[in-house]
């Protein structure tokens, strides 16, 4: 595979490319996602059915570019802005009509977000919010997100896929508010 940094407004994308792709993979990302891309990115190719290019965006503040809505912290003293919608805009907007342009793919091409942790949280949210994305893939995402559980209970997703996956632990942890995100996933799961 490829790989070259493109530059997406003011933000250094890193971006893997195989020839003749038929699906857009859009990571956010953080400083330490980025250190893992090459394996991560192996990984994917050696399993993956059909060609495609992986394009990772870096967020510059991680709780308040993926938060949905400002929330209180729940380690440590920051706590979480409302900057997702703005950021589904850039990956709309930008990331994904730069990317296909730049690497001549049908702008019609299938994309797939993905994202760990909150970038996960905020996959699943943007597949609420967007008929962009055929499916989204959450690792460990922040479904203890305050009100989203009874969000999911009246909206349902555009995505065609979602792929969720959560730790055995995740949900055994002394805090109370994150002990919550195997309920969010059980939701999925288990749909009513």
């Amino acid at each position: 595979m490829q790989q070259r940094t493109m530059m997406i407004g003011d933000v250094s994308c890193i971006v893997y490319e195989q020839k003749h792709a038929e699906c857009l993979l859009v990571q956010v990302a953080d400083t330490s996602d980025l250190e893992t891309l090459d394996h991560e990115v192996e990984l994917i190719r050696d399993t993956a059915a059909r060609p495609f290019v992986l394009a990772a965006y870096p967020v510059r503040n991680w709780n308040h570019d993926l938060s949905p809505l400002q929330a209180p912290p729940v380690y440590g003293q920051q706590g979480f802005g409302d900057g997702a919608q703005q950021t589904l805009k850039t990956l709309e907007e930008a990331v994904i009509p730069q990317t296909c342009a730049a690497l001549e793919i049908a702008g019609t091409v299938p994309v797939v977000l993905g994202g760990c942790s909150l970038a996960g949280f905020f996959a699943l949210w943007a597949a609420y919010h967007s008929i962009r994305f055929e499916a989204i893939a959450a690792v460990s995402p922040s479904m203890w997100f305050p009100g989203w559980i009874p969000f999911t209970k009246d909206h349902a997703p555009h995505a065609c896929h979602i792929y969720l996956s959560l730790g055995d632990k995740e949900e055994k942890t002394k805090n109370k508010t994150m002990a919550t995100v195997g309920n969010g996933r059980r939701l999925y799961a288990d749909p009513v």
